[in-house]
């Protein structure tokens, strides 16, 4: 005689809650990984547009181009333009819930 038993299928799912918790928390990273893309990407579009002005000026429209003071002006104005772009739309972002 032969007897089978009962399998416990329940035992191999997770509960609904702890499914939720899980998809929340995986869809936090996913924002916070694309805001990251984001503002590393608005920072690299900042520094390519800089350099493309920058040169059309230095070669064609200031005569003799820029001299060494107007070159470190501008580009500690890059800088610290891309450092606080970058730390507003990353920095503070990084920081906050994304579902309350």
């Amino acid at each position: 005689m032969s007897t089978t038993t009962k399998s416990n299928d329940s035992s191999n799912y997770v509960d609904f809650d702890e499914y939720i918790n899980y998809q929340i928390q995986k869809t936090r990273s996913n924002i916070k990984f694309t805001d990251l893309l984001t503002g590393v990407g608005g920072v690299l579009t900042a520094v390519l547009s800089y350099l493309l002005i920058f040169v059309v000026f230095d070669h064609w429209v200031v005569p003799g181009g820029f001299g060494y003071l107007a070159r470190v002006t501008m580009l500690g104005l890059l800088v610290v333009g891309a450092l606080s772009w970058f730390s507003w739309r990353v920095g503070l972002r990084y920081f906050k819930k994304v579902n309350q």
